[in-house]
């Protein structure tokens, strides 16, 4: 039988595209069993994939979209580099974001897969890392004015040579990163990566590397022709948005413009990021993958979702950038915050697309807010570094036929898990004393936003924070946009007690050290509604005022009823 592109039984390529992504499902079991960070082994911070000798996709895991996508550019510069200098058991380590990372805290491992002598495809596993030095431990510098400031930089280097550690250069990272458990993680990196190598080898075997190769060519024509389908029913045209950056960690009344220009002919579509702000002085610079990235999560939300991730996928897009820009800064350039900014050039592109494929778009996501805490466990006199995830958990936007996902959180990460409560008060000194929906906090619409969400915790040892993030309503940050008559959703807050009861709200992106006894107390905003408030269902208002998520008084003002 034939089909795009090639010769091949489409039956047989369909059974070895599944087999791809169960291999990578496999991979990423093996990475979350085996690491010990929670970010890993809870959060599945992380992303594993299989590509070709060229460095193109055949299939990965999305667990964090921000980083899946990110594989590729890096990839290809690595096989630019090495070229013919690979063998069988190199392993290469990168996080370098001139060099196609998206964030140097996600350090990633990418192991050439040879069969009968011949470099075949690639294994690659990357992930969020609890340190990679720099100035400040968790790898969240909000003072940094260079890279340097910020994280260990490594560009594609040899860790393992012919299946043999380089001890040198095991010994030269983990000597600039302050916690063990780093090397425990990148163990497990190394681990999935293997495991991926082992298990495609076994589909080697059995079909050949000609049929193969056939298959995987078959799959990704296939894949670029149900991309350029769904776009064409999209209107061709040129349609712009914007968002604003608030707080570059210097200026707290800093604003820096994101904006794009999505352009759709026939099946195509472009990003041309162009009229973005200049780079800013700190570190809230995003990598350009880091906007790639966001644009493809940002189609892949409006188009069939049984679209296989593959080589094809990426075919139809284009991009454009302006050197020196907040989306595609220049060396020595701080980018530490530079993944946190996907949740706004998400936005930009929902305000470009949104009323152009209404049926499709979201309402605006609440802009996330986190932080990273490290310290010492006076229980274990040990060190602890733990990242937020649970309370960067905000509402997402509604949609056409959806209200938007509660508790959800970072669009750039819309997979990633919140920790284990009870396990995070095992492993670092807090207490926590609240985690629950936030009631009011869902912009209204015939569909509403998702909720966010109110934590309150208590540290019980001395504690760093470094908070990242954006939405703060002390910062007159936007509030996440309304579609189609849907109200806007809520910001952030943020409030720190003092043991002496003094309180302090701290900015989106700043450095505080707490003593013992002090109360975090956060207030995660919701997404954006869709749609006039007055034609929700009555039913499902009643049904909220009940559960304790609405509010008798809103409801009345907003929805004008309650049952």
């Amino acid at each position: 039988m034939s089909g795009p592109g090639t010769d091949i039984d489409p039956v047989l390529a369909a059974v070895l595209g599944k087999r791809m992504r169960a291999i990578t499902e496999e991979m990423a079991i093996g990475v979350r069993r085996s690491s010990r960070s929670s970010g890993l082994s809870e959060a599945a911070d992380f992303v594993t994939g299989l590509f070709d000798a060229k460095g193109d996709m055949l299939e990965q895991i999305d667990c964090i979209p921000v980083i899946s996508f990110s594989i590729p550019p890096a990839l290809k510069g690595i096989i630019a580099q090495y070229g013919d200098d690979l063998a069988p058991g190199d392993v290469i380590l990168h996080n370098d974001v001139f060099s196609g990372a998206n964030q140097m805290a996600d350090l990633a491992v990418y192991r050439p897969v040879f069969f009968a002598g011949e470099l075949v495809a690639w294994a690659v596993t990357k992930g969020h890392m609890a340190d990679i030095g720099g100035g400040v431990a968790g790898a969240y510098n909000p003072r940094a004015r260079e890279v340097l400031q910020e994280a260990l930089r490594v560009p594609p280097v040899k860790l393992y040579e012919r299946g043999t550690l380089r001890r040198d250069v095991w010994d030269l990272v983990f000597a600039n990163v302050r916690f063990a458990i780093v090397a425990d993680d990148v163990h497990a990196l190394v681990g999935g990566a293997r495991l991926g190598e082992r298990k495609l080898v076994e589909v080697l075997e059995r079909y050949g590397v000609e049929t193969f190769r056939a298959a995987m060519t078959y799959l990704a024509d296939a894949t670029e022709a149900r991309v350029r389908s769904e776009l064409r029913s999209f209107p061709d045209g040129t349609y712009g948005g914007e968002s604003w950056l608030v707080n570059d960690g210097f200026d707290a009344a800093a604003r820096h413009l994101i904006a794009v220009d999505v352009r759709i002919a026939d099946g195509e579509i472009e990003f041309d990021f162009s009229r973005s702000g200049a780079q800013a002085p700190g570190y809230t610079n995003a990598p350009r993958t880091v906007a790639s990235c966001m644009a493809l999560t940002a189609v892949l939300m409006m188009i069939d979702p049984d679209i296989p991730h593959n080589a094809g996928l990426y075919r139809p897009f284009g991009f454009r950038f302006e050197p020196g820009s907040i989306v595609d800064p220049e060396p020595p350039a701080a980018t530490g915050f530079g993944n946190h900014i996907g949740d706004l050039i998400f936005e930009a592109i929902m305000a470009a697309l949104g009323e152009v494929v209404a049926d499709r778009a979201t309402a605006g996501w609440n802009r996330h807010l986190t932080c990273i805490w490290t310290g010492e466990d006076p229980r274990t006199e040990q060190p602890f570094v733990e990242l937020g995830y649970m309370i960067a958990r905000g509402g997402a936007g509604a949609a056409a036929d959806v209200d938007g996902w509660d508790h959800l959180g970072l669009v750039f990460n819309p997979m990633m898990v919140t920790q284990d409560l009870e396990v995070l008060e095992l492993q670092t000194p807090f207490t926590m004393l609240k985690y629950e929906f936030l009631p009011d906090s869902a912009g209204p619409g015939r569909r509403r936003g998702g909720l966010g969400v109110e934590t309150v915790f208590r540290f019980d040892a001395p504690t760093s924070c470094s908070i990242l993030g954006d939405g703060l309503e002390s910062e007159e940050a936007p509030a996440p946009r309304g579609l189609f008559g849907g109200m806007q959703g809520t910001g952030n807050t943020l409030t720190l007690t003092f043991p002496d009861g003094r309180e302090y709200a701290p900015g989106s992106k700043e450095l505080v050290d707490v003593p013992s006894g002090t109360i975090w107390h956060q207030r995660q905003g919701g997404g954006g509604g869709f749609g006039s408030p007055a034609e929700r269902s009555a039913e499902l208002v009643a049904g909220e005022v009940r559960d304790g998520l609405l509010s008798t008084e809103r409801a009345a003002r907003i929805y004008n009823h309650v049952q």
